[in-house]
């Protein structure tokens, strides 16, 4: 069972429970590559591929979110027929949220867990918008913020053809709006970076009124992309939530990365 959705999958004969990885602007699948070593046979790592990037490089960005969870749900469906947790970071936690709750509607299996890294709780407006701003002015941005590698901001050709798809996942952040349902049933893990000057402690517990069940905020050294820096911590601290949990069907996963 194939699908361009999910890339870099490795079918793994004794999963009992897939991880669905949702990536920051800009990025792709990729950013998920390097968990598949670490991780037990009981979990199956599905880092999701969005258009635009990589693999589906040739194929436009997603601008607004609703066609891209309709999409999604259709296009992950089939891979739901085990219990699952979704991982969304940034920009991929709002597309992590808005699937769980699309999910829901649909009457489809709904994740075991949400875990939500390095983005306000979905009420809260993004503070910067960039969609006035020239090509120019986005790209000092870009550096600004960080996470786009200098090989694309310093070479003007790699950085044309990113554009597109930067600007997409940009303009998707910016006018997401937020539109009240019942909250969701499943438990909330939410991470932050303590360097990174996007969120604060309020603005990630936010993500509390979002889900009936408990929600847990935890703190990363780093900035922005902590991501990168703190793999194994965010591994780890999924695997222990999982355990804790019981989501393996009382499997035993007990690796330590960190």
């Amino acid at each position: 069972m194939k699908t361009s959705w999910i890339a870099y999958r490795k079918v793994k004969a004794q999963a009992c429970l897939r991880i669905f990885c949702f990536p920051y602007a800009g990025s792709g699948a990729a950013i998920y590559r390097p968990w598949m070593k670490d991780l037990p046979e009981t979990i199956e790592l599905c880092p999701v591929q969005l258009p635009g990037r990589e693999t589906r490089a040739m194929e436009p960005a997603y601008a607004r979110i609703e066609p891209l969870v309709e999409a999604l749900s259709d296009g992950l469906r089939p891979f739901l027929d085990l219990p699952y947790i979704f991982f969304g970071y940034s920009m991929g936690a709002l597309i992590a949220f808005e699937l769980a709750r699309a999910l829901r509607k649909r009457s489809a299996a709904v994740p075991s867990h949400l875990f939500l890294a390095a983005r306000r709780g979905p009420r809260i407006p993004d503070p910067c918008p960039t969609g006035n701003l020239s090509n120019r002015e986005f790209a000092k941005q870009l550096a600004v913020i960080g996470g786009t590698p200098k090989e694309i901001l310093q070479n003007p050709d790699l950085l044309e053809l990113m554009l597109p798809t930067l600007r997409a996942d940009f303009t998707l952040c910016e006018n997401y709006a937020y539109l009240p349902d019942h909250p969701l049933d499943c438990p909330m893990t939410i991470c932050g970076g303590k360097e990174d000057a996007k969120t604060n402690q309020q603005a990630l517990e936010a993500w509390g009124e979002e889900t009936r069940a408990s929600c847990h905020v935890k703190w990363f050294e780093g900035d922005h992309f902590f991501i990168h820096s703190c793999q194994a911590a965010l591994l780890q601290t999924i695997l222990d939530v999982v355990s804790s949990n019981m989501l393996l069907a009382n499997r035993s996963v007990s690796p330590s990365f960190v």
